[in-house]
């Protein structure tokens, strides 16, 4: 139970980061899922290492005729505008936010809350810091999986590790009195360390009676310890060396976060909301009051008499000043997932699970406002390219806008902070159109992409994660509410953006599931769902936009989290591999093929025969499909970070990353109609097309695709006709056209 409740927490991060999961799947073993690999552990920012990726284990016999695709090169890493990144625990010291995350301890200083500036990212062993407490120069970082890390943080824009220390458990929390450090985790109760010298911590103690713990908070002369599905425990410290636990209590929940004030302990108590401990007699502590809050209590802080609860889904103020008769104060709900709270100063300092450290004013408690967030920030889920232009989502960064006309040299040269949510963007004729979470989507002029103007906006009843346009319509996919709509269903909003001004509803389509990704081609719609168990596809004729019409669906073998199609084809991103569907008939959609990259396929896109894939803690893959039944490994990069989404144009790759935008150049290793491989286009080349697509005879080398030379997708008679204009009758020259 205790376990589960745990792992529920941190899956439920993982879920909405990655795509949704089955608890049950990683209790059984199975650790290729987003919340196993969250668990394992995940890298650092380190730019340096860029080593190619392995190839997938060969097959038993060598793939014939297989692309000559040199490994991707890492040409620039443009970090603009920031990403997403889970943020656990937020400690303030003086000027500056310490925050605990999955790549390592996070630096922002908040001397001006309103204008935030992130100052560094320190690696942790095993690149997760979970609890932070800070002491003078010092910062103290538990790690699960690693132990304790010691770093000076003298200069906090370049903080340094000192001292590191290995656990038996699991270290969780983290906190500083005086001269000794009080440990928290899993199957280590509360160990006590003597930090005197903070270069050489010295082990003194293991609390008897303690096993699983979580948050631990110091007054006077006792620990008191959030000891998950067993309660509280409180544990005389007056001699930090021969620490003994005294008294414990159970609760309804399971205490994760503790807080402490006079003569009552504040209880973050999961399922179970706020609760309030007398602890005057520590021997005996007893119940005091309660606050059921909305969500999932996983910290708690105090200042002024209100208790601050990252409730999950909000922050829950509440009066305490009362304790036994606990008030509602105020909700903020903006936050997607919050983990800690710190308070200081008449500002609370939130840590997102997933969107960044959120930075409230609380001057008046009852009236919380939102002025900065800071770190790195939501992930993007899309680039969108047009022309030299790309334009990729990030989330409370809003909209970024770079100059690509030079790929190796990249320009960051506008940007607009949309009022919600920015999570995809789709761009056309000066326009982009923004799926803005709860802001519903937004319209943005960017005709001078340096100067973005909102001219447009068309609310949503739940929030907009996706969106595609073609003519005069955008098609926004948003999630089910079971609260708003019973049937539990997600959505297509059809809006008519002729006056981008005044965009209008059109229609709703409102029997999807878990509508992940929508594209758009030609009078049908394309849209990528998942559940709690499975994934799929649906396909819906759209020709008259304000009639949706369904046409077909096609059931895949695990969640879909991303789509791609070129040609007949469409590809499904399923994190454990890439299904290849034929759309050839939409009202019965077929499986053509599959094939398993090396790690978690979060993204894909395909472009002239070739399969790029997002693969998170890995980089890219490339994989050439040009015959979904013969598919094989192509080519790749490692990008530093977690990748998350892929956008191929040209000779280039567009990956967002953890740091932001990396540029890789995927020039392909044949000459497009040279299908003999001699280097020249002549009628050599068309002696082989001729018998392999009238024949039956060799294949092009060395790839299929230098024999595609219309670049349709296929080896065709109009292959054959487009060499024989170029070669003879001095036509176009070959190629995809970028």
């Amino acid at each position: 139970m205790q376990i589960a409740r745990i792992l529920a927490v941190l899956g439920f991060v993982c879920s909405n980061a990655t795509g949704a999961f089955s608890l049950s799947q990683l209790q059984a073993g199975r650790l290729d899922t987003p919340v196993a690999r969250f668990i394992s552990g995940l890298p650092g920012l380190n730019q340096g290492s860029l080593l190619p990726i392995p190839s997938p284990a060969s097959p038993s016999e060598p793939v014939e005729n297989s692309a000559s695709v040199p490994e991707s090169e890492v040409i620039v890493s443009y970090a603009g505008g920031g990403t997403a990144s889970m943020m656990f625990d937020v400690v303030v010291a003086g000027s500056y936010a310490y925050c605990g995350m999955p790549h390592g301890l996070l630096v922002v200083d908040v001397s001006a809350p309103a204008s935030p500036q992130s100052l560094a990212i320190a690696d942790v062993r095993g690149g997760f810091a979970y609890g932070v407490a800070v002491a003078g120069d010092y910062a103290f970082v538990a790690s699960p999986f690693e132990g304790l890390t010691v770093m000076s943080v003298a200069d906090p824009s370049a903080p340094a590790e000192i001292a590191h220390l290995d656990s038996p458990g699991d270290p969780i929390g983290v906190a500083v009195s005086g001269d000794y450090l009080y440990l928290t985790g899993i199957s280590i109760g509360l160990q006590v360390f003597d930090v005197s010298v903070p270069s050489t911590p010295v082990f003194l103690r293991s609390v008897a009676g303690i096993w699983d713990s979580w948050g631990v908070a110091i007054a006077g002369d006792y620990a008191y310890v959030a000891g998950l599905d067993a309660g509280l425990y409180i544990v005389d410290i007056s001699d930090p060396a021969l620490a003994t636990l005294v008294g414990s209590m159970d609760t309804p929940g399971a205490a994760f976060g503790i807080a402490v004030d006079g003569n009552y302990a504040y209880i973050a108590d999961f399922d179970s909301g706020l609760r309030i401990v007398d602890v005057q007699d520590p021997a005996m502590p007893v119940p005091a009051g309660s606050f059921n809050t909305s969500g999932l209590a996983l910290d708690v802080a105090l200042d002024g008499g209100y208790a601050y609860v990252a409730d999950s889904s909000s922050l829950q103020i509440v009066d305490v000043s009362t304790p036994t008769a606990p008030a509602p104060a105020a909700g903020y709900d903006s936050t997607l997932y919050a983990f800690g709270v710190a308070v200081t100063g008449g500002f609370a300092f939130v840590g997102d699970g997933y969107a960044a450290l959120q930075i409230l004013d609380v001057a008046l408690p009852a009236s919380p406002t939102r002025v900065a967030a800071a770190g790195v920030r939501y992930r993007p889920r899309v680039v969108a390219l047009e022309g030299s232009t790309a334009y990729h989502a990030a989330g409370y960064a809003g909209l970024q806008i770079s100059n690509v006309a030079d790929p190796e040299n990249p320009v960051h040269f506008g940007q607009f902070n949309t009022s919600g949510f920015a999570q995809d963007v789709a761009v056309a004729d000066g326009l982009a159109f923004v799926a803005d979470a709860d802001s519903g989507l937004q319209i943005i002029d960017v005709s001078d992409p340096s100067q973005p103007v909102r001219l447009g906006h068309f609310p949503l009843p739940t929030p907009a994660v996706g969106v595609a346009v073609q003519g005069t319509f955008a098609y926004v996919i948003r999630p089910r509410d079971c609260d708003i709509y019973p049937s539990c269903l997600g959505a297509l909003e059809i809006i008519d953006v002729t006056d981008p001004h005044n965009p209008a509803g059109a229609a709703v389509y409102d029997a999807l599931l878990e509508p992940v990704k929508v594209e758009i081609r030609g009078s049908q719609a394309f849209i990528g769902w998942t559940s709690d168990s499975q994934g799929g596809l649906v396909i819906l004729d759209v020709s008259d936009p304000s009639n949706p019409v369904f046409e077909g669906s096609f059931t895949a073998s695990s969640w879909v989290f991303d789509l791609a199609l070129e040609g007949r084809y469409a590809y499904l991103a399923e994190g454990v591999q890439v299904e290849i569907v034929d759309l050839i008939d939409a009202a019965l959609p077929v499986l053509a093929g599959a094939f398993d990259p090396a790690g978690w396929a979060s993204a894909v896109d395909v472009r002239h025969g070739y399969a790029h894939v997002s693969v998170e803690n890995l980089g890219l893959e490339i994989w050439n499909v040009f015959d979904p039944t013969a598919v094989h490994h192509a080519g790749g990069s490692a990008v530093p970070g977690i990748t998350f989404q892929v956008t191929a144009a040209g000779d280039y790759a567009y990956v967002l990353n953890q740091p932001g935008l990396v540029v890789l150049s995927t020039a392909l290793g044949f000459l497009r109609g040279d299908a003999n491989a001699d280097g020249v286009m002549r009628a050599s080349d068309l002696i082989v097309l001729v018998n392999y697509a009238l024949k039956s005879g060799l294949a092009p080398e060395p790839a299929l695709q230098a024999g595609d030379v219309d670049c349709d997708g296929a080896i065709t008679l109009a292959d054959i006709l487009y060499l024989v204009d170029y070669v003879f009758k001095s036509g176009p020259l070959p190629g995809c056209g970028g």
